[in-house]
């Protein structure tokens, strides 16, 4: 799934703290169900920093496991 700005369909709201902050300019992530009962996800979060003017990637990942 891929979310960004202003798009009418996956679009991302942000509010004004962060905006002011740090604007998300792109999302992405990935979820995998595996044949083994544990469910993994990847993301991509890039940001504009106000602070430095640059751009940073925040990335995330985890593998979930069912508990009984």
């Amino acid at each position: 799934m891929r979310a960004t700005p202003g798009s009418p369909s996956y679009g991302l709201v942000q509010n004004k703290y962060l905006l002011q902050r740090a604007e998300i300019k792109d999302f992405v992530t990935t979820f995998k169900v595996h044949g083994d009962g544990t469910f993994s996800y990847e993301s991509d979060l890039l940001l504009q920093l106000a602070a430095t003017g640059g751009e940073m990637h925040h990335t995330d990942r985890n593998t979930l496991h069912r508990v009984k």
